[in-house]
């Protein structure tokens, strides 16, 4: 099945937009835009009427090449002050003779944040560290396997509303709307992560425009960035 999407991030110096689809688990990219960004500085929207109109001209060049309307976006939102925390969830399955599905994944992981996402913060990403299935510990994928109980240690990202909610309000202005978000650290370690970096702790220092955020991972999981 073929699926297209569609990314946007906002930095200090320049508008991107990439829209790429998703075809035989190959992601082919389809058009990129890169535009002069004004209204936005160290990496927050500071005038929103310029940052608008930098946006509509980004996303004017992606649809003008490929001939589409874009109205959905994957946001890249600030990192300033996110934090990372380890939380625990868990879910009884009363399946004797089914197998763990990615619903029952999600189910777990959701019970992990439930109720530890403060209200002036927003949920980035949910990340599995390992899940335990019964007495079984320490595995990586639970899918297929079977049990009466599922447990999951993960580390969730969360970051202040106003990061999100500034840039889901702009977008919104133009008649985009916003179905995911993340945030730079994690987008850029999954460009360049490789099997060494799987296995140990390594650092991602990406220089910005005008900020350079460091990120800590620990085995492929984001433990720390600062900007």
């Amino acid at each position: 099945m073929r699926k297209i999407y569609t990314s946007i991030d906002l930095g200090s110096d320049s508008i991107k937009i990439i829209t790429a689809e998703i075809f035989n688990k190959k992601m082919n990219i389809l058009a990129s835009s890169d535009v002069k960004s004004n209204g936005i500085k160290k990496g927050l929207i500071v005038d929103a009427k310029e940052v608008s109109i930098s946006i509509k001209e980004a996303i004017k060049i992606v649809e003008d090449k490929m001939m589409i309307n874009i109205n959905k976006v994957i946001a890249c939102v600030p990192s300033y002050y996110s934090t990372y925390e380890i939380v625990n969830g868990e879910i009884d399955l009363n399946k004797e003779e089914e197998k763990i599905t990615g619903y029952d994944i999600v189910k777990v992981l959701q019970s992990a944040a439930k109720s530890k996402i403060k209200p002036d913060r927003e949920l980035v990403t949910i990340i599995p560290i390992h899940f335990t299935v019964d007495d079984k510990k320490n595995i990586k994928d639970p899918k297929n396997l079977y049990g009466k109980k599922l447990s999951v240690k993960a580390m969730m990202v969360t970051t202040p509303s106003k990061n999100v909610q500034s840039i889901i309000s702009i977008l919104q202005s133009i008649g985009v709307e916003v179905v995911d978000i993340n945030i730079g650290p994690i987008a850029d370690y999954e460009e360049f992560k490789n099997n060494n970096m799987e296995k140990e702790v390594s650092a991602v220092i990406d220089i910005g425009y005008d900020t350079t955020t460091v990120s800590l991972f620990n085995k492929g999981i984001i433990v720390n960035s600062e900007v």
